[in-house]
């Protein structure tokens, strides 16, 4: 499912009731699932009748994995819902995107207040707001979903929200703050990003701080980017390969040369395009020429091959 069915601004601009409960039953059809859900709370809309029906339709008969919402098991559930096919029957809004631990409540009830009070909430004049509602939230998973809007919205002025992120200790909030330092190419967050690369134990941001250094581009960070392409990981070789290429430089020459023998396709393939985007064309054709004279793999071939006959 597309990164945006679990953003808050389609969620609410796609729903006409949000509600808690509980699923009272389940009756199972070919194509559909007829869910009969008491509700407990209303958050945005209202019906007079508390047990409300829900239609969530199934492919082949088969239900998804992300669908826990299928059970009758007691759970209490906070859904997004909007008009279904049949009269005064409702369906989840964006499939399993609509489905919420009950816990978030409260922040949801925060952001539906926003919500309506201005439905341009989302919108780029707003960032402030929304970042200040961030902090507000209680929920990790209220901050993680809101990020999803706040990444389309963010602009370099919003430096200082993304140094608080990269700052806040959570892993999730400092990937975020790392890629989005890099995509908005806010050179005042570079050292920070950085700093954050060498002290960090997770594979996950330590990965991100590499993306995120590349798509800077600043030469100051090639030292550090080169230190990832003898990393014991292949993934973080890969893209500090892909870093080292984007920030350019002669001096990435002589590792990636290295490296080359020893990587598989997919990796060398990377090394490959890092050399081809070197401002010396004469050291990029030298390389890649190097490259072909011990290449064995005929796609790998054709592709240096082709780059050659571009110089």
């Amino acid at each position: 499912m597309a990164p945006r069915a679990f953003a808050f601004a389609s969620l609410l601009s796609g729903s006409d009731l949000i509600v808690t409960g509980k699923v009272q039953d389940v009756i199972t059809e070919p194509t559909v699932y007829h869910i009969s859900f008491l509700v407990e709370d209303y958050i945005k809309g209202t019906s007079n009748d508390r047990l409300i029906k829900i239609d969530v339709p199934l492919a082949n008969g088969l239900r998804l994995e992300d669908e826990p919402y299928l059970e009758k098991d007691g759970r209490s559930l906070l859904l997004f819902l909007k008009p279904g096919l049949s009269q005064g029957v409702r369906t989840i809004t964006n499939h399993a995107a609509g489905v919420l631990p009950v816990g978030m409540k409260d922040d949801v009830t925060r952001l539906v207040q926003a919500y309506q009070s201005n439905p341009n909430f989302f919108a780029k004049e707003n960032s402030a707001a929304a970042q200040n509602l961030f902090f507000a939230f209680t929920q990790q998973a209220s901050k993680q979903m809101l990020l999803n809007d706040l990444e389309s919205i963010l602009s370099p002025q919003d430096e200082p929200f993304l140094s608080a992120l990269l700052d806040s200790g959570t892993e999730a909030f400092q990937v975020f703050g790392a890629l989005q330092a890099g995509r908005l190419k806010i050179a005042s967050l570079r050292e920070k990003v950085e700093t954050l690369l060498k002290s960090s134990m997770s594979f996950n941001v330590k990965f991100h701080c590499v993306v995120g250094l590349g798509d800077l581009g600043n030469a100051n960070s090639l030292p550090l980017v080169l230190e990832y392409v003898q990393d014991s990981n292949a993934d973080l070789r890969n893209v500090a390969f892909e870093a080292a290429g984007k920030i350019g430089g002669n001096e990435i020459v002589q590792p990636l040369r290295e490296r080359y023998p020893q990587e598989n396709s997919d990796r060398r393939l990377t090394i490959i395009e890092a050399i081809y985007r070197l401002s010396d064309r004469a050291m990029a054709k030298n390389t890649l020429s190097y490259f072909r004279s011990i290449e064995s793999k005929p796609l790998l071939q054709s592709i240096l091959d082709n780059r050659l006959s571009t110089f």
